[in-house]
Parts: C-alpha cells; sequence; structure tokens
C-alpha cells in the first residue's frame, strides 16, 4: 500500500456552515409558506362542525369536519332612521340678560331645518345652555345639539312638556 489511501481511510466531507445555513433558511421558509398560505388572502377558513359525507370517498369517522372558506365583507356602519325637523317643535328660551338672545338663535334652529319653532323669555335661572328634551325625542335633541353646538343635554322630568324640546340660553352661541 504504497502511496494510496484506502476508501476507509478518506474521511467524511462535511458541507461548509454556510451550505448549512442556507439549507435551514429554506426549509424554514419552506414550512413558513405552507403554514401560512400562498398570502394576501382576505378571506377565513372557518370549520363546519357537521361531518362531511364524500360521493367519491365514503368517510366512516364521526369526528370528521369540513372547511368552507367564507369572505368576509367589508364593514359597514348601520343606518339611522333620519329625523323629521319639520314634525318636532323647538322652542328657544332666553334666560340670559342679554335682549333678542333666544330670537337670534331661532334663526340659527330654523336655518338648520327646524321649522316647527318659537322662542320667548323665561325669568328662571339656568347655569348653562342646555337643550331639555322628552325621552321619546332624545336623537333629535341631539341632533339639535349638534346644530346650534350645544353640549348640554338634558332628559326632562314628568313636568318637562313631552311635546318639544326646549333650548334655553344663558349666553349667546360661540
Amino acid at each position: 500500500m504504497s502511496g494510496h489511501t484506502s476508501r476507509r481511510d478518506r474521511g467524511v466531507a462535511l458541507p461548509s456552515p454556510v451550505a448549512a445555513i442556507s439549507i435551514v433558511a429554506i426549509v424554514v421558509a419552506a414550512i413558513a409558506f405552507a403554514v401560512t398560505g400562498f398570502g394576501g388572502s382576505k378571506t377565513k377558513v372557518i370549520p363546519n362542525a357537521a361531518p362531511t359525507h364524500s360521493s367519491t370517498h365514503a368517510s366512516t369517522s364521526a369526528t370528521s369536519t369540513a372547511t368552507s372558506t367564507v369572505t368576509l365583507p367589508p364593514s359597514s356602519t348601520p343606518t339611522v332612521a333620519p329625523i323629521n325637523k319639520t314634525a318636532i317643535h323647538v322652542s328657544v328660551w332666553n334666560a340670559s340678560t342679554t335682549p333678542g338672545l333666544a330670537k337670534d338663535v331661532l334663526v340659527k334652529v330654523k336655518a338648520a331645518g327646524w321649522t316647527n319653532s318659537a322662542s320667548g323669555t323665561t325669568h328662571v335661572h339656568y347655569s348653562a345652555n342646555t337643550i331639555y328634551y322628552p325621552a321619546k325625542y332624545a336623537a333629535a335633541a341631539k341632533q339639535l345639539g349638534l346644530d346650534l353646538g350645544i353640549t348640554n343635554l338634558s332628559q326632562g322630568d314628568s313636568a318637562t312638556p313631552q311635546d318639544r324640546i326646549s333650548v334655553v340660553l344663558v349666553s349667546p352661541l360661540s
């Protein structure tokens, strides 16, 4: 055996660290691809609770489940019934020392579409511009508050007129 090595003496060839890392990266990417699918889909897979039956392959398992793909609709906001501003009576009351305040605000009320409205003066002390309303006009009172920029809303009690929304002013609107 002069100068020749036998097969048994040659040793084992190991891959370089770069090749080993590349192989691991490819395997990890393949697993991630298999788990997440093809990506970009806006569908969800929802398992059915009922067992499935196939005409080409009979299933004997009572616990088998099938999956179905459901495309989710875009979210939508619920629609709110429009408020008939002309059918609701609005009273505007001046509880301030500013002459003509109720009449000035009444112009804004009518311009916003609340045409069934009137104004007057009250000598009762109030602390802030407030809209008083009966329970049945809660949505309308909120809309009137938005129209006028009044954030104080108060559902009235049994003494509150049940046929109207009342706007009480202690200062000019901003």
